[in-house]
């Protein structure tokens, strides 16, 4: 507040000292009106400034802890088809232009007089003819209700001609899509796909200034310049792949020939620990003999959890996050150490002293670490229902059973956060700076501009109301009267009359 009112202050000396400077350039006294102005003006100045902190200050705080991003896991619960038979100006949408004829329509012009005319024109039209018989559309539906199209109008896997002679493209796709016959055999298997969906939330101790509920690490730099420090997901800035799926295990310095085995077993457990718990994890894999002598694992895990949550902006690890990292031998066998965290500063120490001691030395494989985690949908609908069976895997046990995830809530508005003590206090104390600042003065600015403009028209109002001396509905008669060449002649404000006394001419 203190900036704003400095600033203000400079600004109303600047804007009444112009002022004055301005009514006085003709040499004429300040008049009561301009005095009064003059006085009020400086004072009307601090009051906006002051009045538009806490609006200001609002907009700095609302801007500082919103718009920050997570991941929602859940499953697929519903998948569709539909079926277009094809015909001419039907509704599919592949088609070309057929049977051509002409049509008489009227026209209408303006000739050289610029009058308006019609006249009778033929005109060539022609029919939209489908290349094929039938076409296909296929969508998919989450456990959050949304839709995902996954084949739009795509021809079957042996098309027909609609009409004999006309070549089918080959551009168009067909058959069912790969990702729709999968989500639909995972729910009748009782197995059903997983979906992550990215969603904004209010993170009140990333926007505030208490260091001390935020990681910190100094070796930072020294990884970043070794290329040790991975994004908690593949193409943070774009994350989402084939329209529900993430990257959530990064590997550093090792190339598992089954990565993709890695990335489909924590997409599964994910589904379940969001849907039962509100959690996300994160996978870091690395190769403990890549880490330089001077990093112990207890460094490398503060300057991975203080890179992903103080230098990635708004994608920031959420709230809901788990970090489990993974060190493993040079033949990517064995687990050498483990060292998990959370993107909250409390909570979930037995959770976390388990993954860090249960998983060292153990086999590094999916079936290990995660197992074989499923789903199956038991209702669809307005209000879907996913029923899980949790691998039997040493980390998705630890999480899910023996020490179950308990996400730390941010305001502590739910239902299931009865009890739990939230950091909605921390953004009152966000200052009001940078852009918002910015903004407030410029508001500010133009305000006070107003205001003077106002004013200014106003006191010529008022100057050419009561510049004669008249008051309102008063009769016509002098006020007082000077010579001419007196310094205080109104004749530029008032009618001018002349008297004669004495071969004196005087104006009133």
């Amino acid at each position: 507040m203190f900036t704003i009112l400095i600033f203000m202050a400079i600004l109303a000396i600047l804007l009444t000292v112009g002022g004055i400077l301005t009514a006085r350039q003709n040499g004429n006294p300040l008049t009561m009106g301009q005095i009064t102005a003059f006085s009020i003006l400086p004072l009307a100045i601090l009051g906006i400034g002051a009045g538009s902190y806490p609006f200001g200050l609002n907009a700095a705080q609302a801007d500082a802890v919103g718009g920050y991003h997570q991941f929602l896991n859940g499953s697929i619960v519903a998948t569709n088809s539909v079926l277009y038979r094809c015909s001419e100006d039907g509704s599919c949408s592949h088609d070309y232009a057929c049977d051509y004829y002409t049509e008489e329509e009227t026209e209408y012009y303006t000739d050289s007089n610029g009058k308006s005319q019609s006249r009778q024109v033929t005109v060539s039209k022609h029919h939209d003819c489908p290349y094929a018989t039938k076409e296909f559309s296929y969508t998919a539906t989450d456990s959050f209700g949304n839709d995902y199209q996954l084949g739009d109008h795509v021809f079957d896997k042996n098309p027909q001609a609609w009409r004999r002679g006309e070549g089918i493209p080959k551009d168009i796709p067909r058959g069912v899509p790969p990702q729709w016959q999968h989500a639909s055999d995972g729910i009748a298997n009782g197995n059903t796909d997983p979906v992550t969906v990215p969603a904004d939330y209010k993170n009140y101790i990333l926007s505030s200034e208490h260091t001390l509920l935020k990681a910190a690490s100094s070796d930072i730099t020294l990884l970043k310049n070794k290329k040790l420090l991975p994004d908690h997901t593949t193409n943070l800035e774009n994350p989402i792949y084939d329209n529900y799926l993430a990257g959530k295990v990064s590997f550093v310095g090792v190339k598992p020939p089954n990565s993709a085995n890695w990335q489909d077993a924590l997409m599964r457990f994910n589904a379940a620990l969001g849907t039962m718990r509100q959690g996300d994890m994160h996978v870091v894999v690395i190769k403990a003999s890549a880490l330089p002598p001077s990093v112990s694992s207890e460094d490398y895990l503060n300057a991975v959890k203080a890179y992903w949550l103080n230098d990635l902006s708004k994608n920031a690890l959420a709230k809901n996050g788990i970090v489990l990292v993974m060190a493993v031998d040079n033949s990517t066998s064995t687990i050498k150490w483990a060292r998990s965290t959370t993107g909250m500063p409390i909570g979930n120490g037995p959770m976390l002293q388990a993954l860090n001691t249960e998983l060292n030395g153990k086999p590094f494989t999916v079936d290990s670490v995660f197992g074989t985690t499923s789903g199956w949908v038991v209702s669809a609908g307005p209000k879907p229902k996913v029923t899980y069976r949790i691998g039997s895997g040493l980390a998705a046990q630890i999480i899910m059973q023996d020490f179950p995830f308990q996400r730390a809530c941010m305001g502590c508005e739910g239902k299931e956060d009865v009890g739990q003590h939230g950091f909605v206090n921390l953004s009152t104390e966000i200052p009001l700076g940078g852009a918002a600042l910015v903004w407030t003065i410029i508001i500010d600015i133009v305000i006070c501009l107003f205001l003077a403009i106002g004013l200014n028209n106003l006191i010529g109002v008022t100057e050419l109301n009561l510049g004669t001396g008249y008051s309102a509905g008063s009769y016509d008669s002098p006020r007082y009267a000077y010579p001419k060449d007196s310094p205080y002649d109104r004749s530029g404000y008032s009618p001018a009359r002349t008297h004669q006394k004495k071969g004196r001419k005087y104006n009133v």
